[in-house]
């Protein structure tokens, strides 16, 4: 998609930019997408989607890139392959367990269902905060 894509040739093309910029500005556009979704309406849910799925796919290229500059030796396959699950573990944390324990919890007593924006507020509250806590820790690349 363009994300990556977007990414990957970006990183390659402006050299003066350090690569690991380019994490830190993915990371902040991951949080502000996060950050949208608390917005109740179809419009920015649409934006929404878009800026998550950019962000997810300028991570999965720009990874790779950052790792190799770092690890180019025999231990690159291991770091790629751990990198690479992050994403697949914290959807587990985060999705499984985070979201349905917020979603129980803002649901009214005696409810089989929570209905309105509130429900999964916490959520993305916490996601984008996860964001900007990978941006900071993103800055520490050098």
């Amino acid at each position: 998609g363009g994300g990556g894509a977007g990414a990957a040739l970006a990183s390659d093309q402006f050299k003066r930019w350090p690569r690991a910029n380019y994490l830190l500005a993915n990371s902040l556009l991951m949080a502000l997408a996060q950050l949208s979704l608390c917005i109740p309406n179809l419009s920015s849910l649409y934006l929404s989607c878009f800026l998550t799925g950019v962000s997810f796919g300028a991570y999965f290229s720009l990874m790779p890139v950052i790792l190799g500059d770092f690890f180019a030796g025999s231990d690159f396959g291991k770091v790629l392959g751990a990198a690479m699950m992050a994403p697949t573990l914290g959807s587990l944390v985060f999705s499984t367990f985070l979201a349905s324990t917020f979603y129980k919890w803002a649901s009214p007593a005696h409810a089989a269902t929570c209905v309105g924006p509130a429900c999964f507020r916490a959520t993305w509250f916490v996601l984008a905060a996860s964001s900007f806590l990978a941006a900071q820790l993103s800055r520490k690349i050098k």
